[in-house]
């Protein structure tokens, strides 16, 4: 049976851990500057230091500092516990005031008071579309006059080449961000209206152009082009949305998938192509392709598990991140089959009729509504299983790849 199954992709606090620990206390020229165009921004919409400031997840720290130097009261809200610690580092190093929150912007209901402005910078293109619809909603229970966020311009040549380089040199470290054009019709639908959306960031754009050409690049005669209108400065890096909640008690709109456009599928060629050209990079082996394309799908194939089995999730949910979980196993199996050879298969066809027996009794306990069962038989069997298929590849297929890279740099 095939089901019309929406995923609910969103960010993962183990990624944006592993991204903070690289997090200093020393704010670069980049990021001055952005602060700085995001206040000439918010005196464009009369927002002075007298308005109070929630970042949602504020990584770094960094322009919520500066906002604070400059007198506003700022708060900063991350899931990411090692980010929350280097921002509190970097406040104390810099002798700024903030109050700092650990939590989730998708439960934001949990915050006991509105701020007047809630923004964020890199934080909405890692959610699908589901997903951006549930964390909307939250941000406006919190938000009183404005929301104004900045993400990625998905138009930005030097954006996309950058990127694509960082894929294709496997170096790619800031999990999955969606190239959206449709944040105005999802604000709309939960209950914002977009009222502003301006271009940012240039000096983000001169800096990705300067290391996709190797630093030969006359960055002030860029900088020149763009004042004076002959670079288009919708080839900025960043573009800030701003937008302001309804007053009404009416929106409590439920998801029903029914403005999904063409973001994920978009987001996904791009992504392939990139890891395409890392798969033909310093190696011919077909190994390092269908490792890449395995432990991701073993990654998602986790997500849908646990959100299958979410006590928070409707029938409906339930019964779709089911298919999708049955459907990535037996892609996984598929494709695990392709790069394991002969001499090897016995180990690993007795490793996936372990997983398939598991499996079994995980459906059977579902279709007689044990979900507490089910949930048992993830956490304490099937996710043993899964590291250890994912640990064999590992073993199996990486010295593949590490020998592939020795004769590349020969």
């Amino acid at each position: 049976m095939t089901l019309n199954v929406e995923k609910n992709n969103k960010p993962s606090s183990k990624t944006w851990d592993k991204v903070s620990e690289n997090y200093t206390n020393f704010i670069n020229d980049d990021e001055i500057d952005l602060a700085i165009e995001l206040m000439m921004l918010f005196n464009s919409l009369d927002l002075d230091i007298d308005n109070s400031l929630l970042e949602l997840g504020s990584g770094s720290g960094h322009l919520s500092g500066i906002f604070s130097k400059y007198g506003y009261e700022v708060s900063l809200l991350d899931f990411s516990e090692v980010a929350l610690s280097k921002s509190m580092d970097f406040f104390n190093n810099h002798s700024m005031e903030g109050h700092f929150i650990k939590g989730d912007l998708m439960e934001l209901n949990l915050l006991d008071q509105q701020y007047d402005v809630t923004w964020n910078s890199g934080v909405m293109e890692h959610f699908d579309d589901k997903s951006l619809f549930e964390s909307l909603k939250s941000i406006r229970r919190v938000t009183k006059k404005k929301f104004i966020f900045l993400v990625p311009n998905p138009d930005s040549l030097p954006y996309l080449l950058f990127r694509q380089k960082l894929m294709a040199e496997g170096k790619w470290e800031y999990g999955e961000e969606y190239l959206r054009n449709d944040y105005d019709a999802f604000l709309e639908k939960s209950g914002f209206k977009l009222i502003k959306k301006e271009f940012l960031g240039w000096n983000y754009s001169e800096s990705q152009l300067k290391m996709l050409l190797k630093n030969n690049i006359p960055t002030k005669g860029l900088s020149k082009l763009v004042k004076n209108n002959l670079f288009s400065k919708e080839n900025s890096y960043l573009i800030a949305y701003v937008a302001e909640p309804y007053h009404t008690s009416e929106m409590e709109h439920n998801w029903k998938g029914e403005f999904k456009g063409n973001t994920e599928a978009k987001t996904h060629i791009f992504d392939q192509i990139a890891n395409q050209i890392h798969g033909s990079i310093g190696s011919s082996s077909t190994f390092n392709r269908k490792y890449l394309e395995i432990t991701s799908t073993i990654n998602q194939t986790f997500e849908c598990l646990l959100n299958a089995v979410n006590p928070c999730s409707d029938s409906e949910e339930v019964t779709s991140n089911m298919q999708v979980f049955i459907d990535n196993v037996n892609c996984l199996i598929q494709m695990s089959e392709d790069v394991i050879d002969e001499e090897s298969n016995v180990k690993f066809e007795e490793l996936l009729k372990s997983i398939d027996s598991i499996l079994g009794k995980f459906i059977e306990e579902y279709k007689n509504g044990y979900i507490t069962n089910c949930k048992a038989l993830v956490n304490k069997q099937l996710l043993l299983k899964f590291d250890e298929w994912q640990s064999y590849l590992s073993r199996y297929i990486e010295p593949d790849l590490q020998k592939d890279k020795e004769q590349s740099e020969d």
